[in-house]
């Protein structure tokens, strides 16, 4: 291509440029050079006019198309002519709606692609499309997610960021300001998060949005912090068992979380798998309940042996699966209960013969010389 036809080109659209912001034709010029030896003449004529159909969009267009241009020459050995092409036409779409959007998934689309691939950008380009409503703090929020999706990327794929958007999406209905601290917040956290932490730890805050959207500012205060109290080979199996219960228990649903995962963090982790597993079969029955026996765990099991902490909670699934008795279940589970309170009162006035079996032999062969062996007679 002869070198003087980027000049050319220059000064064809320079006219059509002026009309524009003053960095539009200076970005034009710099990726045009840029461009020259890399794309024939027709791809340049399409580029340009391509660039500067988006310009013309709307008022503030210009800003998008001052970002086309600039980031073109970045993306094209990544998505070659077509691809820019292609991704123009996403940009264009949005500026439909808002240059101010647009102009930001533009400018980070080069980020993105370290992540994406070009059939990807549709769908980024439409997960931040959704947030956009039509009014300053929906389109605020939207170039916003543009703009922190590529720090995201470096710890949720796509379709778990699609569910971020969908918490976000559905916070905006009540408050844009916690929409964007959710938003603001969620690198540092899902960045802090283990990587098998991650997908629960969405699925619960989807949950917690739904049921009290309030209280999904708490969670992603205090959530990554609560949860490293559970050992981490059960964490996504608690966070599960939290999402179940708050689709039935609504409002008190975080509270609830909130005490049952500070009262796991004051047990063995080693316990942890028994006490989740007995919670999650009698949720079933009663949510509540399940999360009530958690809570009440540390305070029984410093009472009663592991063995009799295991009668002592049958009592209580009996209520709720024999008797069909979830209310009385749950008092139980709180030892709001007389029968809870006689149970456990039963249960640790007595003393185990395994915890004192070795005590007794060695004081009977102290006294008799000979060996002893002691046996229950239940």
């Amino acid at each position: 291509m002869p070198e003087s036809y980027v000049d050319e080109l220059v000064a064809r659209y320079e006219e059509r440029l002026q009309g524009f912001g003053a960095s539009l034709p200076e970005e034009f010029k710099k990726s045009a050079q840029l461009l020259d030896g890399v794309l024939d003449a027709s791809e340049l004529d399409q580029w340009a006019e391509t660039g500067i159909g988006l310009a013309g969009q709307s008022l503030r267009a210009w800003e998008a198309a001052t970002e086309y241009f600039r980031a073109t020459p970045v993306i094209q050995p990544t998505i070659g002519f077509q691809g820019i092409i292609k991704w123009a036409e996403l940009a264009a779409n949005i500026a439909e709606k808002s240059s101010l959007v647009a102009a930001s998934f533009i400018k980070f689309t080069p980020s993105v692609l370290e992540y994406l691939t070009l059939d990807e950008l549709e769908e980024w380009s439409l997960q931040g499309d959704r947030l956009f409503r039509g009014n300053w703090k929906s389109g605020t929020l939207s170039a916003a997610y543009f703009e922190h999706t590529p720090a995201l990327l470096n710890f949720l794929p796509l379709a778990s960021i699609e569910k971020l958007v969908s918490i976000i999406d559905a916070l905006t209905e009540r408050s844009y300001e916690l929409a964007s601290t959710c938003l603001e917040s969620a690198t540092r956290i899902f960045g802090e998060l283990e990587p098998s932490d991650r997908e629960p730890f969405l699925g619960f805050a989807r949950a917690v949005t739904r049921a009290s959207w309030a209280d999904t500012r708490l969670y992603f205060e205090r959530g990554p912090s609560l949860i490293t109290s559970i050992s981490p080979e059960h964490r996504a199996s608690f966070l599960d068992l939290s999402a179940k219960v708050t689709s039935e228990v609504g409002r008190q649903a975080f509270p609830l979380f909130a005490d049952a995962a500070e009262s796991l963090g004051q047990l063995s982790e080693d316990t942890h798998a028994e006490h989740i597993l007995f919670a999650s079969n009698i949720a079933i029955g009663s949510p509540t309940a399940a999360m009530e026996y958690l809570k009440i765990v540390p305070f029984v099991s410093n009472r009663l042996t592991t063995e009799q902490l295991r009668r002592w909670s049958a009592v209580g699934e009996e209520i709720l699966t024999v008797e069909n008795n979830a209310e009385g279940a749950e008092a139980f589970f709180r030892l709001e209960s007389t029968r809870a309170e006689n149970s456990l009162q039963e249960l640790s006035s007595r003393i185990e013969l395994a915890s004192i079996n070795t005590l007794l032999r060695m004081y009977a062969k102290a006294l008799t010389g000979e060996q002893v062996g002691i046996y229950s007679v239940e």
